[in-house]
């Protein structure tokens, strides 16, 4: 026969499975964490790397100057350009990368 399970039991079984499931996802959040990092002086190490301070928030942002991956001027805390008050020369506005005043 099986045997029934209450609601108590039920309860108590979901939150052991949400707190190991918690647990696994945070070791493989940390995992990722490490990797991003190694990948990141890897890039500076090699010179791969671009330091930009937004013009907007300040934020310090990393981005890899590999060939292949493409730049965002959008910043990833605020969502302005992160060139907001650069001024555009003229290899900017001959490439496109402009924006309306």
């Amino acid at each position: 026969m099986s045997k029934k399970i209450t609601q108590d039991e039920l309860e108590k079984v979901i939150n052991a499975f949400g707190k190991e499931v918690g647990n696994a996802l945070m070791l493989m959040g940390n995992d990722l964490m490490k990797m991003q990092n190694l990948l990141y002086l890897h890039l500076q190490e090699e010179g791969k790397l671009e330091k930009i301070s937004c013009a907007s928030c300040s934020n310090e942002l990393l981005r890899p100057t590999v060939k292949g991956i493409e730049k965002s001027d959008h910043c990833p805390a605020c969502g302005k350009n992160i060139f907001a008050d650069k001024q555009t020369t003229f290899e900017d506005w001959d490439s496109g990368k402009t924006e309306e005043e």
